[in-house]
């Protein structure tokens, strides 16, 4: 399965998730002049990554695809105004991924197998502006600072090298690494009258992770959510 399809399997599983929730909209609500909203979110995605993992050897580079990786998250928003918005939100993701594979050289045409698991934790706290052309309807735009942490478990707690190739590279039973780095965000919702609201997200976060001898770990694509939340 490639890595878009994977994507939208995620988003399409977390929808199906929504429905229910969807289905107690009533009218959307009107505004009436400025007023202060709050709302707590559920996210539902997954992100790729667009450079591989890699391990230097020797013999090496070893690299090999990360692949997709599913999310799940929360955060709280708080926004002020009318038609034009402005506020905060705040959050976390969890993360998390398995490898029972190979790694190959590009320059010798060698092997290293491998059974590990990604897992990561991320803060973030951003500014947040938004544009609602209708009441029930909001666009925005997001961004600050996020905190990332990443634990690389080697499952099997030994690296075992594949028939003729003679190579070991030494993975530890458990490494971890923090990023700090800039994201941004964009999106766009629906509000129910009853305070539901559901939507789709964009969010770039470039972290990179270096867990020493077991290789490096650099995300450098686009993560997609699907968003349910409630007024507060």
């Amino acid at each position: 399965m490639s890595n878009a399809a994977a994507i939208t399997r995620s988003l399409v599983v977390a929808a199906l998730l929504a429905a229910p929730l969807a289905s107690f909209a009533a009218e959307p609500a009107p505004t009436a002049g400025p007023e202060r909203i709050r709302y707590l979110q559920s996210w539902f995605g997954a992100g790729d990554t667009d450079q591989p993992w890699e391990l230097e050897a020797e013999e090496g580079p070893y690299t090999r695809d990360v692949g997709t990786i599913p999310y799940l998250g929360g955060s709280a928003l708080y926004l002020h105004g009318n038609g034009f918005r402005y506020g905060w939100e705040a959050g976390g993701l969890l993360g998390w991924s398995s490898y029972d594979g190979a790694f190959r050289s590009d320059s010798s045409g060698l092997q290293v197998a491998i059974d590990a698991s990604l897992f990561t934790f991320e803060v973030f706290f951003g500014g947040m502006l938004a544009y609602e052309p209708r009441p029930g309807l909001r666009f925005y735009v997001a961004g600050g600072p996020t905190l990332a942490l990443m634990t690389l478990d080697n499952e099997d707690e030994e690296v075992e090298a594949l028939p003729t190739s003679g190579i070991v590279i030494v993975v530890e039973e458990e490494e971890d690494d923090a990023s700090v780095v800039p994201y941004a965000r964009a999106g766009f919702e629906f509000q129910a009258g009853n305070g539901l609201s559901f939507g789709i997200s964009a969010r770039y976060a470039p972290h990179d992770f270096d867990f020493g001898t077991s290789g490096e770990v650099e995300f450098d694509g686009v993560q997609w959510f699907l968003i349910v939340g409630a007024r507060r």
